[in-house]
């Protein structure tokens, strides 16, 4: 499984930083159609709230902070959540989420819990 990670500590990135680098990992995902682990760390971060929702069309909608959120017009109906809706990531802490290529260009995105993290880095 391959493994990527992205870290919003001291930077505070923007809405559309945050849509960006989703959109690598799932350019990644294109490329090589295996499972992906991603941690996502915000420990020390500035930012107040991370999160990635879902419009009525079932794009992702990223939001940093209160600033203006970022359509994930690209995704489209890619982004199939098995994860609670809206996806928040803790402040200060380690979120990891799996992504899975299924058919039809699209990616199951699953959060995992602390157990099931830990025994995937033995895989």
């Amino acid at each position: 499984m391959r493994k990527a990670i992205l870290k919003i500590d001291d930077d505070d990135p923007s809405s559309e930083e945050l849509r960006g680098y989703f959109w690598q990992v799932f350019e990644s995902v294109d490329a090589h159609p295996r499972p992906v682990r991603l941690k996502v760390v915000t420990r020390n971060s500035r930012t107040r709230d991370v999160e990635v929702d879902f419009d009525a069309e079932g794009r992702p909608v990223f939001r940093v902070g209160d600033r203006t959120p970022a359509v994930g017009e690209k995704f489209g109906g890619r982004w199939l959540p098995e994860h609670p809706v809206p996806l928040k990531f803790n402040r200060c802490g380690v979120t990891w989420l799996r992504l899975e290529p299924t058919s039809g260009h699209r990616v199951k995105v699953r959060r995992l819990n602390a157990l099931a993290a830990f025994l995937l880095r033995f895989l």
